[in-house]
């Protein structure tokens, strides 16, 4: 697989139906959940388990930032006035970053078989795949992080997440010329216990890789295929995320993070969704891997296929002539974005907000996704 490829990846054949309930993922509040579980470290989730990578201080360093906008207030319950974080300049190609651009990828994989990316979601300090067979029964993941923190870790019994030496793990064959590891314990990959394979792929910064086979129920290790890919990854600039919607930034926030998810829903129509998500941390912690003590509630705007059928009798009401359904988080607007659904997760807002925040989406055609979706 390519660069190109790994790009488009989700706009190819649909995916088999996977051990993701789709209904529940097009949820706001699923959606919105699972990124505050990402940004915790915690729970298991669809994307990142628990005991994968507890997530960082999550602020995108080269993504717009705005104030509370004086006509509509949207971003004003969160504006506290504290100074963000400067915009760090670009990391040359050549260098081992200490932070990534959450709107460009860096994982770049080789021949993965019959392997397709599910899900790709990008962070500050982290970037993370998911990759699945046709089956849905073999799945793969793969957390890199950039330089200068310490691996961060849920330890077998589920506790919470803590710094961890993957060096204290059992030494392997060198991947890409470098030491490697099977870390200590079972790491989890989804509500699976599987061994990860780490690795430094630049100075002090990490990379690992589990794959399991989950036919039998309770998932096997599949410690051939997790080397296979380990061995076909290259971690690199490998090109921008094409985006397609784009928003105005809510104020006092910063785009946080991407995820890019595809899946097949149980009557075989394919799903996608892909999500903004905006915030603000306090980094009080030397270990940028580690969550922060304190984090403003972060935003979540989505584009996706989800439909009112996906949940009957979730529709509550109506919006600029579309259906929507309204919760205590935000809203759902199906078929506001040219046929496909508009999500936005804003706890906290006022329903005037909202509205607002909706109303700022611009989606764009499948030709015509854009590298600078924020306005």
């Amino acid at each position: 697989m390519n660069d190109e490829q790994i790009l488009t990846a989700f706009r190819e054949d649909a995916l088999p139906p996977s051990e993701v309930d789709v209904s529940r993922a097009v949820r706001i509040g699923r959606r919105h959940g699972r990124v505050r579980a990402l940004a915790a470290g915690a729970g298991a989730v669809a994307v990142l388990a628990a005991g994968a990578i507890a997530v960082p201080t999550v602020l995108a360093h080269s993504a717009g930032r705005n104030t509370s906008d004086p006509a509509t207030g949207v971003g004003a319950p969160y504006c506290n006035g504290a100074p963000l974080p400067a915009i760090q300049p670009t990391t040359p190609p050549d260098a081992t970053p200490t932070e990534f651009n959450p709107l460009r990828y860096w994982l770049h994989f080789g021949d993965t078989g019959a392997l397709t990316v599910q899900s790709y979601t990008t962070a500050r300090f982290w970037q993370q795949a998911t990759l699945t067979d046709r089956s849905g029964q073999t799945t793969v993941d793969v957390v890199v992080q950039a330089r200068g923190g310490q691996p961060v870790f849920a330890d077998e019994s589920g506790g919470a997440p803590h710094a961890v030496d993957p060096t204290t793990g059992t030494p392997t064959d060198e991947v890409g010329g470098h030491p490697a590891f099977w870390l200590p314990g079972h790491q989890a990959l989804h509500q699976y216990q599987v061994a990860r394979l780490g690795w430094q792929w630049g100075s002090n910064a990490w990379v690992f890789v589990a794959a399991t086979d989950t036919s039998s129920g309770t998932g096997t290790p599949l410690p051939a295929l997790a080397r296979s890919i380990a061995d076909g990854l290259r971690v690199l600039d490998a090109g921008p995320v094409p985006v397609p919607f784009s928003v105005k930034v809510p104020g006092c926030t910063r785009l946080a993070l991407t995820t890019h998810y595809r899946a097949t829903r149980d009557d075989g129509t394919p799903y996608e969704q892909f999500d903004l998500t905006f915030g603000d941390v306090t980094d009080d912690t030397d270990n940028p891997l580690l969550s922060p003590a304190s984090m403003t509630p972060m935003i979540t705007v989505s584009v996706s296929d989800a439909r009112p059928g996906d949940k009957p009798g979730s529709v509550d009401s109506t919006f600029d002539g579309h259906a929507a359904t309204r919760t205590s988080a935000g809203m759902i607007v199906y078929g506001a974005a040219d046929g496909r659904a508009i999500d936005v997760s804003a706890p906290g807002w006022t329903t005037e907000q909202v509205d607002s925040l909706v109303r700022a989406v611009h989606p764009r055609p499948v030709v015509d996704w854009t590298e600078n979706p924020l306005e």
